[in-house]
């Protein structure tokens, strides 16, 4: 795995932090989920085998990273030295959720680790570092709090389990929601919904 070298200091990330301005992006599909094992690798691998073929897409996975939720976030959880770190997926037979997004037809697939306060930064220089207009789908529920995507879905978990997470504040913004992302119907429900126009992520 290659790693990109970090950059700070970006013109947007003042207007982003603005409490009156959003950066919106239709070129991004976001997914979030209220809690781990909510489908949303399953989906976004879904999307781009249905995508992938036709169109180039970026595969992004932003985790947000708190003092004490280091084991939390799967296989990629040694806590980064730096503010952010950006890292380019290149194993295709992995079993990490970036090695299967690239393994379903992702052009490039990048896993961004960010502390709590760097994630509008660390989107920033991703997305500095990758042609302009670039189709991208990405897996972050932090994210959303910042820009406003071409497509949000919701993916959720209602059991009572561990951490999870309350997401009251963006079911009103999301497009569409799945409360059953294990079952494969459901995702091919979702996924049969999306289409790709002028490198923007539309609904049917």
């Amino acid at each position: 795995m290659a790693c990109l070298p970090l950059k700070a200091n970006f013109e947007i990330t003042r207007s982003l932090r603005s409490q009156y301005m959003m950066l919106t992006l239709p070129n991004l599909l976001l997914i979030a989920g209220n809690a781990r094992n909510t489908g949303k690798t399953s989906l976004s691998c879904e999307i781009l085998r249905r995508f992938g073929q036709s169109h180039s897409i970026i595969g992004l996975k932003l985790t947000r990273m708190k003092s004490g939720e280091e084991q939390f976030h799967g296989h990629h959880s040694e806590p980064s030295p730096d503010s952010f770190s950006i890292t380019e997926e290149s194993n295709l037979t992995g079993d990490k959720d970036t090695s299967k997004m690239l393994a379903s037809g992702a052009s490039k697939v990048f896993y961004i680790q960010a502390q709590d306060d760097q994630v509008v930064n660390a989107f920033e220089s991703f997305y500095k570092s990758i042609p302009e207009n670039s189709l991208i789908l990405c897996e972050s529920r932090s994210l959303r709090e910042f820009i406003t995507p071409g497509i949000f879905i919701l993916m959720m978990r209602s059991e009572p389990i561990e951490n999870l997470k309350d997401v009251s504040h963006l079911i009103s913004k999301a497009d569409l929601i799945c409360h059953n992302g294990v079952d494969p119907s459901e995702i091919n429900r979702i996924a049969a919904q999306l289409e790709i126009t002028d490198s923007s992520w539309l609904m049917k």
